[in-house]
């Protein structure tokens, strides 16, 4: 639960321009009106059994009625349950910046212990975006069908034309004459070597 529950809006100079409370069970009747150079404050005290007391988890939910996005904002809680968050239009998704309608905020609060959260709607804000300013509307991101992706695969090496592989065949076995040419003559060559490396030994053998 919570007490002590009130909104603020603070202009540029921290001037308070409204003030309005509201309790678990009584939500502020009118929607309020944040513009861009405002500041929306809210501050409560949250309790356990009637007494202060932090909780596990505190939230303020912005959510769009008309398209159910919702936006939360941890309040910042003290040991005391006092707890407070400041909200301006640049906090804002993109989305619920330029929502249709106002959007319902809500507080809510996890378990005490034992005790149970809280989740209770407590006023509407209107966001009123400055027509002047330049806001780039994106589109949201939807999964679905995409469409077909062409792919360009890079051609197969191919063969030479079969005249280049004629060409290349005749100019490898023309080369063969003379390879055996170069090789007969080393042949004769080492055969005289090696008959006068014999008559050398016999001529050593004899004397």
């Amino acid at each position: 639960m919570f007490h002590v529950a009130h909104i603020l809006l603070i202009r540029e100079a921290l001037t308070d321009s409204g003030f309005n409370r509201f309790t678990p069970t009584s939500a502020v009747a009118s929607p309020l009106v944040l513009p861009a150079t405002e500041t929306l404050r809210v501050q409560l005290t949250t309790t356990s059994s009637s007494t202060p007391k932090r909780p596990h988890q505190a939230f303020l939910v912005l959510t769009d009625p008309s398209s159910g996005l919702e936006a939360p904002f941890p309040l910042r809680v003290a040991a005391s349950g006092a707890a407070s968050i400041d909200v301006t239009q640049r906090d804002l998704p993109i989305q619920l910046l330029h929502a249709q309608g106002p959007l319902t905020v809500r507080v809510v609060l996890g378990s005490f212990g034992q005790g149970e959260g809280l989740v209770a709607d407590v006023f509407n804000v209107a966001v009123k975006v400055d027509a002047s300013a330049t806001q780039i509307k994106e589109k949201a991101m939807r999964y679905g069908h995409l469409e077909e992706i062409h792919h360009q695969f890079k051609t197969e090496a191919q063969s030479p034309p079969k005249v280049v592989s004629l060409l290349f065949s005749v100019l490898v076995w023309a080369a063969v004459p003379g390879l055996f040419g170069g090789v007969c003559p080393s042949s004769r060559h080492l055969n005289i070597c090696s008959t006068a490396t014999n008559h050398l030994k016999n001529h050593s053998g004899s004397t």
